[in-house]
This record gives structure tokens, C-alpha cells and sequence, in this order.
């Protein structure tokens, strides 16, 4: 049956209550599930989105190399991007939170993702 549970906001209107009350709820009542977060974000919300969600059980998170997807001009203003992976990153080292990661691999994958994108970073 079904393990994995992505909840997504694809559009970028998903608050910090919503998040809380939907990982609140779903993770102690179906503990055979492991639900994960999925979400188009501002850089502005994303921190308090990954926090609210981690704090209230969820344990995956998708994420993308530099964010792209989603709306296709995301860095400017209030648009919404994917998430980005080295935001994830960020949170989880700040918290100090093991995450796993083998920096090296990551570290080559982040500067390749550069190399191929970067006509649509400029």
C-alpha cells in the first residue's frame, strides 16, 4: 500500500497554520506513514515553512539544485520557486540536525547544476 504521502503547495499560498495543523494532525494519526512536503515557496517564507513542517513531524522534503521550476521567474519579487535544496541544507545545519549528506557529492552536483542552468540564472 501507500507509504509516502507528498503534501504540495504548488502555488505559493500555503501558511505557516496550514502547515502546522496539516503534519500536526496527519503524522501522530497515520504513523505508517511518512508524509513529506512539497512546496513552491518565496525567498522570504521559506525558512518558517521547512521549520513549522519539521517541527510538527515531517521528514521529507522535496527539493531542487537551485529552485528552478515552478513559476519560471521565481527570484523576482514575491514569485513562487521550488524549493530550493541548499535551503533544506541551511536549516538542518543550522539546527544541527544530520541530514546525511555527503558534502562532496553535493558539492559537485550544486557547481554542475551551475554549469548547465546558468543560462537561466542570468
Amino acid at each position: 500500500g501507500v507509504r509516502i504521502i507528498p503534501l504540495s503547495d504548488t502555488t505559493g499560498v500555503s501558511t505557516l497554520d496550514g502547515i502546522e495543523d496539516c503534519f500536526a494532525r496527519l503524522v501522530p494519526k497515520y504513523s505508517d506513514i511518512e508524509f513529506g512536503l512539497h512546496l513552491h515557496t518565496t525567498y522570504r517564507d521559506w525558512y518558517g515553512q521547512i521549520s513549522t513542517a519539521f517541527m510538527n513531524g515531517c521528514r521529507r522534503f522535496d527539493t531542487v539544485m537551485l529552485g528552478l521550476g515552478g513559476c519560471p521567474m521565481a527570484d523576482e519579487d514575491d514569485l513562487t520557486g521550488n524549493m530550493k535544496t541548499v535551503n533544506l541544507k541551511e536549516y538542518f545545519l543550522e539546527k544541527g540536525i544530520d541530514t546525511g549528506f555527503d558534502e562532496d557529492a553535493f558539492e559537485a552536483a550544486f557547481l554542475k547544476s551551475l554549469q548547465v542552468f546558468h543560462n537561466y540564472l542570468a
